[in-house]
């Protein structure tokens, strides 16, 4: 393992000190390993000033003495001051722990999910709600041509929040082999919707596209109403497929006695829970309050190589409020630690490629064939709106030893055109005031709207302008609500449904909120006016007194 530390070894911290090829050694231990193996050097570096020094012992070692004995090797190994947090990922004051992102793939229409095959090219696929699989190969450029395309056949919808759709994505254990695959998707068959498993085979004539002719329907179940249609596919360790159905949807599970959520004996089935604990019943490891957050999106434990600190935590998030949150076991106790995760502040995340922000509907998230963890969100949970953004979980506070994680794919032959990838998400600088910035914030009420509900105007540099702001969510409205004197925001509005504000300047966009902060300007932002977007994406706010989830 490689401390964190290791940078003061080769005194890389200060940019005039020439670069070492030997770490800085601690006196004692530096003539007692000239004494024993001064020849192996010659081998561990090519500094002609070092090899010089060879044969006088204390010449040698001040060479590679270092002025802060508290860095010399191996003394820095066991200076609990310096080692105390190796293992730990590192939080905020208030327990919320500093991650960082990195884009992978963008212009993705709700991305639902992300797998590989596990055949050793490192190639990962990714599905779009409208019935696309992309392949990406692991420089992260797409094939132009899609990997499997059953759009025609996929039944869902641009509205907004619709569930219907490209479901799941499953590569057989063997796939090297026989070369199958499924796929959960959502159809229309007469007047009724239905969800399908089907298994489908790759091309013999391109490694990088399904046969769809070979389409072989493994299970339809009839679906009672639009919502809730489940969409995990996955192979167990026990070699079985196993499907996640869903309850079927329907305000309240109206159906028989305890619902197709707590009915084992039907096919529409979330889970199985009775109120009379039986003995077999498994209790969840965590549950959390509408406060937190009101859709689960389930994640993955990190079992990846890159970032030693995540080992064995479990990453999740929610839909309805975009937060990243995560668990993780005690192994002698059994109780799982809730931590939130935020995104680094500061220096965290100012290193090339990473990123602090995230769209905030959080859809999915998968492995690549590393073990590495991502995650897919988009700015507009619509099927036809290509806002999906694919991201790498990164933690800055301890990465792996140089070349341990090197992978060496398979090479893969390529019959369509490649398209490079190019980032769009840019890294959002925070103020670097100790002072607080202020914004003073004002609802504007078309006609019939109740007191604290409006278009929201805010007022910076001595002129009042707007909020504009496609990824606006509850996060900022809570915000917003909290300035104005209201305990609750119950609603978080956008596309100028309450109005634009043509007369004014776009004072914000890219608006990202934690909800704790006191006014906008603590939030993530663009630059004071500088934005992409028109008044039709003006923002409002819904407030309440009451806590809109009693």
């Amino acid at each position: 393992e490689c401390s964190p530390y290791a940078a003061h070894l080769y005194d890389a911290e200060d940019p005039f000190t020439p670069l070492r090829t030997v770490p800085g050694l601690c006196q004692d231990y530096c003539l007692d390993m000239w004494h024993k193996c001064r020849g192996l050097f010659r081998h561990l570096s090519t500094d002609q000033e070092l090899q010089a020094l060879e044969g006088n012992r204390a010449r040698f070692c001040r060479y590679l003495s270092l002025d802060d004995t508290d860095y010399c090797f191996p003394y820095l190994l066991v200076n609990k001051n310096l080692n105390s947090n190796l293992g730990h990922v590192v939080a905020d004051a208030k327990g919320c722990l500093q991650l960082c992102l990195e884009e992978v793939a963008n212009g993705l229409r709700n991305p639902v999910a992300m797998v590989h095959a596990r055949d050793g090219t490192h190639r990962f696929f990714v599905a779009e709600q409208v019935g696309l699989v992309w392949a990406y190969l692991p420089d992260r450029s797409r094939l132009e041509k899609p990997f499997l395309n059953i759009s025609r056949a996929v039944l869902t919808s641009p509205w907004q929040g619709d569930e219907r759709g490209f479901l799941g994505i499953a590569f057989h254990p063997s796939f090297r082999r026989n070369r199958r695959l499924y796929v959960y998707y959502s159809v229309g068959i007469r007047t009724s919707e239905w969800i399908r498993i089907s298994e489908f085979r790759v091309s013999e004539d391109d490694e990088n596209a399904v046969d769809h002719s070979s389409e072989r329907i493994l299970l339809e179940v009839k679906e009672p109403a639009s919502n809730h249609n489940g969409g995990q596919l996955l192979f167990g360790d026990d070699g079985y497929l196993y499907i996640f159905t869903g309850d079927g949807g329907m305000a309240g599970d109206p159906f028989g006695t305890f619902g197709n959520a707590q009915n084992k004996y039907v096919q529409l089935l979330v889970g199985y829970f009775s109120p009379s604990h039986p003995a077999d019943d498994v209790l969840p490891i965590f549950a959390y309050p509408h406060t937190i957050g009101k859709s689960v999106t389930g994640g993955y434990v990190y079992r990846g190589c890159e970032y030693p600190n995540l080992n064995g935590l479990y990453i999740f998030g929610d839909f309805m409020t975009g937060r990243l949150m995560s668990l993780q076991e005690n192994p002698g106790t059994g109780q799982w630690h809730y931590s939130e995760i935020c995104m680094g502040r500061g220096q965290t995340c100012e290193f090339p490629g990473l990123i602090n922000n995230y769209y905030p509907y959080i859809i999915s998230f998968g492995e690549d064939e590393a073990g590495e963890l991502y995650f897919m969100s988009t700015g507009e949970p619509s099927a036809t709106a290509p806002r999906g953004v694919v991201y790498k979980i990164i933690d800055p506070s301890r990465r792996a030893p140089p070349g341990k994680c090197q992978i060496q794919p398979a090479q893969v032959k390529i019959r369509s055109r490649l398209i490079p990838f190019v980032p769009k998400e840019k890294f959002i600088p925070k103020t670097r005031s100790t002072a607080r910035p202020t914004a003073r914030v004002r609802l504007v009420r078309p006609a019939g709207l109740s007191s604290g509900s409006g278009r929201v105007e805010v007022f910076v540099g001595g002129r009042w302008g707007t909020v504009c702001d496609d990824s606006w969510n509850i996060h900022g409205a809570a915000v917003v609500c909290r300035q104005l004197g209201f305990a609750y925001a119950a609603r978080a509005v956008k596309s100028a449904e309450f109005g634009q504000g043509g007369s004014l300047p776009i004072l914000l966009d890219n608006v990202r909120c934690a909800g704790w902060e006191r006014n906008l300007l603590e939030c993530q932002h663009n630059g004071v006016g500088t934005h992409n977007c028109e008044h039709d994406e003006d923002a409002g706010v819904v407030c309440s007194h009451q806590n809109p989830d009693l």
